[in-house]
């Protein structure tokens, strides 16, 4: 099965993961593939262009750990 890449998306302080594809806020999204979610987390970039947001190293950890839980799902 092909994996799809999960929208995370930023609506006021909160950032969650848009399970349907189209929740109101800010988007980007990310592939569930080990390296891109490495890189994500390891990122020194302060605000996230997309989500015209910060997000730190605890929440990206967060996200992560959500984006792997929802391809579970998916499985």
């Amino acid at each position: 099965m092909k994996s799809r890449m999960r929208r995370i998306v930023s609506s006021g302080a909160m950032i969650t993961i848009d399970q349907t594809g189209s929740a109101p806020g800010r988007g980007g999204y990310l592939h569930p593939d080990p390296r891109c979610l490495e890189k994500f987390a390891a990122s020194k970039v302060k605000e996230f262009r997309s989500l015209k947001s910060g997000i730190d190293r605890v929440q990206r950890l967060r996200i992560i750990e959500a984006v792997k839980g929802s391809f579970a799902l998916d499985s």
